[in-house]
């Protein structure tokens, strides 16, 4: 998704700068008006239910790529509950 790939990059730079994401309040991301509208508007964005609506939504793959960056050994999934609650 094109709309993700800065984010993802961002994503696993932050997950290795922090290292605890329990430390992590809030996250701000930036895209344009058509990334929001096609990967972050609609809630389901927010709580993927399928691995294709995980794979097309900005906030999943940039909280999933701060989770892998911290716990590369550990495979994350769409209903882990650490990445369901990060998301909020």
């Amino acid at each position: 998704m094109v709309y993700a790939q800065t984010a993802i990059v961002a994503g696993i730079a932050v997950g290795k700068e922090i290292g605890n994401l329990d430390r992590v309040a809030a996250i701000e991301i930036a895209t344009t008006r058509r990334g929001y509208e096609q990967a972050g508007r609609d809630r389901e964005k927010w709580t993927p239910e399928n691995r294709d609506t995980a794979d097309h939504s900005l906030p999943y793959l940039a909280a999933r790529a701060m989770y892998d960056a911290t716990s590369p050994m550990r495979a994350t999934r769409r209903t882990d509950c650490a990445i369901r609650a990060f998301l909020g």
